[in-house]
C-alpha cells in the first residue's frame, strides 16, 4: 500500500476544507455576536432613559456620533465576514498557513471588541472622536497585513489593500479635523459652534468613507 509504514494517512483535500469551513463559520459566529452586542450598545446609548416616558425619547445631540457608529460598523463588520470566507472558507485545497486563521481572527475579534467600545463612547464626543480615529488606523493596519500575507501580487490593489487606503486617508482626515477643533477651542471660549462643527466634520468624514468604500470595493460586498 502507498501509505504502508508512513503513519497515518492524510484526510483528503475535500474533508479538510470542510473541517476549515465549519472551523471559519464558528469563528464568523462569535464574531457576529461582538458586533450585534456593540449594536444593541449604540441604540441603548441613543435612548434617553431619563426621560423615556417622553414622546420620543432619544437624545437628539447623540444621533449624529450614532449615525456616524452605524455607517462604521456596518462596512466593517460586512468587510471582515467577506474576508474570513474569501481567505479560509473560499480558499483552495492547500489553504493558508496553519494557525493564520487563529491570528487573523484574533485581530479581528480585538476590532469587534474596538466597536463595542466606541459604541460606549457615542455620548462623549471627543472620546467618541478619538476611538474612531483608533478604530480607522487599527483597521488600517489589519487590512495592509491581510493584503500583504493573502495577495500573491503585492503590488495589486486587493480588496484588503484598498481598505488600507480608504481607512489611512479616512484615518489623516480625522487627524486633521481634530487638531483643527482644538486649536479653535483653545482661541475662543467653548460655544455651540465649535461642537457643531465637531458631529458635522466626524459625520461626513464616516460617511464619505463608506461611501467610497462601498462604491469602490463593490464587487466584494455585492457579488454579482
Amino acid at each position: 500500500m502507498a501509505n504502508e509504514g508512513q503513519g497515518v494517512p492524510t484526510p483528503p483535500a475535500t474533508e479538510k476544507s470542510k473541517a476549515r469551513a465549519r472551523g471559519v463559520e464558528h469563528l464568523q459566529q462569535l464574531y457576529t455576536v461582538a458586533t450585534g452586542l456593540s449594536l444593541a450598545v449604540s441604540i441603548k446609548n441613543l435612548i434617553d432613559t431619563e426621560n423615556i416616558n417622553a414622546a420620543i425619547p432619544i437624545e437628539f445631540s447623540v444621533i449624529p456620533y450614532f449615525a456616524a457608529y452605524i455607517v462604521t460598523l456596518l462596512p466593517i463588520a460586512h468587510g471582515a465576514l467577506w474576508h474570513l470566507d474569501t481567505a479560509y472558507r473560499d480558499a483552495d485545497s492547500s489553504g493558508p498557513r496553519r494557525g493564520s486563521l487563529f491570528v487573523d481572527w484574533l485581530l479581528l475579534f480585538i476590532e469587534s471588541c474596538a466597536l463595542l467600545g466606541l459604541a460606549m463612547l457615542i455620548k462623549n464626543v471627543k472620546s467618541f472622536s478619538l476611538g474612531l480615529l483608533a478604530l480607522l488606523v487599527f483597521d488600517s493596519l489589519w487590512a495592509l497585513g491581510a493584503h500583504l500575507a493573502f495577495s500573491a501580487k503585492k503590488l495589486s490593489l486587493t480588496i484588503e489593500a484598498r481598505w488600507a487606503i480608504i481607512n489611512g486617508t479616512a484615518s489623516a482626515l480625522l487627524i486633521g479635523v481634530l487638531v483643527f477643533l482644538d486649536s479653535q477651542e483653545s482661541r475662543v471660549p467653548p460655544n455651540a459652534r465649535v461642537g457643531m462643527y465637531r458631529w458635522v466634520l466626524v459625520l461626513l468624514i464616516a460617511l464619505g468613507r463608506t461611501i467610497v468604500d462601498y462604491a469602490w470595493c463593490r464587487e466584494a460586498y455585492f457579488p454579482e
